[in-house]
């Protein structure tokens, strides 16, 4: 059974929203000058190279994240590519949605040993939505590429992992809000997650 350690610090500051959302947002990351969070400090690194956005995380139990900064969404499909490149398998990379600020948000993760976890920060607090990190046969192990989905339709969000539905769970903290990419660390550093071909699309 894999368990997820507490994270240790909140790596990035909140960004404003924006006064209305966007239809729709498609991201290759071919502009390095596009308003994700950028990071570079002794506990990870984001940073736009080769047409990705990477998340480097440098220190154990720790969780580093980043956001399309001003762009809000209520009801959304969000679709995103993600490639693990460095570190253990025993990892965590995945998506946040409805993020009202670094306190508040909801966040769908993978490991490259074959788990999935979903969870809400609220208060600065994190809380599960499913009973624990579960295994699933359809996310791929390893180096290899994901592709990730969350469908947001007012109280209820469904998972996706390459096309099949991991979980549906029902919650209302959270209506609207950013979304944005993150990766982590258990016992071991060096974990890189490349992410790309990031859509938000009508549910």
């Amino acid at each position: 059974m894999r368990y997820w350690i507490i994270l240790l610090s909140s790596l990035l500051l909140a960004s404003a929203c924006a006064p209305s959302a966007p239809q729709s947002f498609h991201e290759t990351f071919d502009d390095a000058r596009n308003g994700w969070t950028l990071v570079q400090n002794n506990q990870a690194e984001i940073a736009i190279t080769n047409s990705q956005l990477r998340i480097t995380v440098k220190q154990p139990d720790s969780l580093a994240w980043s956001v399309a900064a001003g762009k809000t969404f209520g009801d959304l499909t969000l679709d995103v590519d993600a490639t693990p490149l460095a570190g253990p398998d025993d990892n965590d990379y995945g998506v946040i949605v409805r993020r009202v600020d670094d306190d508040n948000f909801y966040r769908f993760e993978i490991s490259g040993d074959g788990y999935y976890n979903i969870q809400k920060r609220q208060k600065g607090k994190w809380q599960k939505l499913i009973a624990d990190w579960a295994e699933s046969s359809a996310i791929h192990k390893g180096a290899a590429t994901n592709h990730l989905r969350v469908i947001c339709a007012g109280r209820t969000l469904t998972f996706f992992v390459n096309q099949v539905q991991v979980a549906q769970v029902t919650d209302d903290a959270f209506a609207r809000g950013e979304m944005g990419v993150l990766a982590g660390t258990l016992t071991a550093p060096g974990v890189q997650v490349a992410f790309d071909n990031v859509q938000v699309s009508k549910p």
